[in-house]
């Protein structure tokens, strides 16, 4: 649903200046980007891996899209006492959850890109406690923290990005943190996000649009946690997606719909 390169219209003999000023106005510049990994909801198993309540099968399914959507899209369901097991079979502590396992992102000089599209069914209930429902997760087997570096959330029925620190007790305020709003849930209807991270462990920098409006343009951030044994390198983040929110009963099934997810590298 989004395009990987910006090209300028035919012009004639229309001089540079205007090409480059066309293509200036593009929401990303005229960097062609690839797409090297996707999961556009045809099967689970574009999905690297699940992490889903054990001998279930109805909490992440690939089915037809609601009105809007492109083909097939996954849907996410998460109900009271959903606690989740890894590839191990390992029950996964914290929360209760229905996600997929996307990609693993490293330190690098340039930005990735993450496009997709996400329903909330208009059911979806609201409730006080933390929800998310796209993260990128710092590996626990090597990097320090305790939440993830960046994730998407929803408080009180609206969409944040999110930002932790790996210390929350002694923070670097140069490393920005905190929550910036994007949208409101509006339930049932599509949301296209579109995400631009360079992943570092202080200069790092994410920009984000949300249905073609840019939200946010961070630099200088903290995209990566440090290392367990060398707080002075960076760690890695594996991608994440579904939902996941707090233990407290709420009574009814959260359900959400994933489109069109892509991972994309390139030139800005």
């Amino acid at each position: 649903m989004f395009a990987s390169s910006c090209r300028a219209p035919a012009l004639g003999r229309a001089p540079a200046v205007a090409i480059a000023l066309i293509c200036g106005l593009a929401m990303s510049g005229c960097g062609r980007w690839e797409s090297t990994w996707s999961a556009p909801g045809e099967t689970i198993a574009e999905w690297q891996a699940l992490q889903v309540k054990a001998n279930t099968t109805d909490r992440i399914q690939s089915v037809v899209a609601p009105p809007g959507g492109n083909g097939h899209a996954f849907r996410f369901e998460v109900r009271d006492d959903d606690v989740a097991v890894n590839a191990k079979g390992q029950e996964i502590p914290g929360g209760w959850r229905a996600e997929g396992i996307g990609p693993t992102e490293q330190p690098s000089r340039t930005a990735v890109r993450y496009e997709w599209n996400t329903l909330f069914d208009e059911h979806y209930p609201e409730f006080a406690s933390w929800q998310l429902f796209a993260q990128w997760h710092q590996q626990d087997e090597n990097s320090v923290g305790s939440s993830p570096p960046i994730e998407l959330i929803i408080e009180q029925s609206k969409i944040y990005l999110h930002l932790n620190r790996f210390d929350p007790e002694h923070p670097d305020e140069s490393l920005d943190g905190g929550k910036h709003l994007v949208a409101d849930l509006d339930r049932g209807s599509w949301h296209k996000f579109r995400i631009e991270i360079r992943w570092a462990l202080a200069d790092g920098s994410i920009k984000l649009w949300h249905n073609d409006k840019q939200i946010t343009d961070l630099t200088n951030v903290q995209t990566l946690f440090p290392l367990r044994d060398n707080t002075s390198a960076p760690g890695t983040v594996y991608f994440k997606m579904g939902l996941y929110r707090n233990a407290v009963k709420i009574g009814q099934p959260c359900v959400l719909f994933h489109d069109e997810v892509k991972r994309l590298t390139g030139s800005q």
